[in-house]
């Protein structure tokens, strides 16, 4: 009788299988194109977190399909929506302390004067065990509030702090990153493991760029109109001045001695090069002050060199340390005896 049931199970799980049903709970996969030819994150939102663990309180009886727009708000931000002919205010409440969190959300009370809405929220809470919060920063506990509107508003006040309408920016869709405008449109769509703002040495005079990543691919440049400057082919990238950059190009992932650094224009014409690897560990290997690049030689014998050069490529020590420090204006480098070395900025030994 077990044998026979045992088929049973099979038999069920492989027609499960040919008629292309889902097990309850399985979510659905999606590949990347879909997110390519997305147009509005209403045509990925069910690809988005929607925390169900998290409070809530919400004068909307059907609210589901609005859970995915706080995705996107920041913490004193606020969208309005339209769902099934009514109108919302969507927005987070947070609350900080050392000594208690946010239990429950016992009730919203709303003030209306013309445009304006003022927002006091009545919340249960609840001490911490140890009855102290040990974090260096107070304990943030956050609620969603989904708030029906009776009239149009555009000052809104939550708790006597203003907050300021969603206006677009940076998304997360899964575990991919687009842009959106304020009307949810994709400017860039959610096809990126990463969009940062792009380092540069020209902190007050630099127009803003953006760098994006993709895993397996690289980094590019998009302008502040989320326009293409640089492909996705990089693996570092700083912005210098005069719409020009210096980036990293793998030639060979097999050969890293064959790496190259390159100054590049906003045409992806290469404008002077030389051999070697940005060391992309981290962005604190921008020196902005002095306007140098902290850099690697894969091919500096078994090991690998690290050196400085400056924005024009120009080696100021030579990559073949095992490490190198910035310490109060001065270059201090350890080789690989484990000696220990100072440089002045210009590249001369300091005592």
């Amino acid at each position: 009788m077990r044998n026979k049931v045992a088929v049973l199970f099979v038999i069920a799980g492989l027609i499960l299988c040919l008629s292309g049903c889902k097990p309850a709970g399985q979510k659905e996969t999606f590949d990347e194109s879909r997110l390519e030819k997305a147009k509005t994150v209403h045509d990925v939102s069910y690809l988005m977190t929607n925390n169900e663990d998290e409070l809530i309180y919400s004068e909307c009886k059907d609210d589901k399909p609005l859970h995915f727009y706080f995705d996107m708000l920041g913490s004193e931000e606020y969208i309005k929506v339209n769902h099934k002919g009514k109108n919302y205010l969507l927005l987070w409440y947070r609350y900080y302390s050392y000594t208690d969190y946010l239990k429950e959300i016992e009730g919203v009370e709303k003030t209306v004067r013309g445009t304006e809405i003022q927002i006091n929220v009545k919340a249960k809470k609840e001490e911490f065990e140890s009855g102290v919060y040990e974090g260096c920063f107070p304990n943030g506990s956050r609620a969603r509030l989904i708030l029906s509107l009776e009239s149009d508003v555009n000052i809104v006040y939550l708790s006597g702090r203003i907050c300021s309408r969603f206006n677009g920016g940076r998304i997360k869709i899964g575990q991919k990153e687009g842009i959106v405008d304020k009307d949810l449109n994709f400017i860039v769509p959610p096809v990126y493991d990463g969009i940062y703002d792009l380092e540069t040495f020209e902190k007050s005079s630099c127009p803003r760029y953006y760098r994006v990543y993709k895993k397996g691919g690289g980094n590019g440049v998009l302008d502040n109109n989320y326009n293409r400057v640089l492909s996705d082919s990089y693996d570092n990238i700083y912005y210098i001045n005069e719409n020009k950059f210096i980036v990293g190009i793998t030639k060979d992932e097999d050969k890293p001695e064959i790496d190259e650094i390159a100054i590049v224009d906003g045409k992806e014409n290469i404008v002077k090069k030389m051999q070697g690897s940005l060391n992309a560990s981290d962005q604190t290997h921008l020196h902005t002050a002095e306007g140098h690049i902290q850099i690697c030689d894969p091919s500096y014998g078994s090991n690998w060199g690290y050196g400085i050069i400056d924005q024009d490529l120009n080696i100021i020590i030579k990559p073949v340390y095992q490490d190198i420090f910035w310490d109060h204006g001065i270059y201090k480098v350890e080789d690989y005896t484990g000696k220990t070395l100072r440089f002045y900025p210009d590249g001369k030994k300091a005592p």
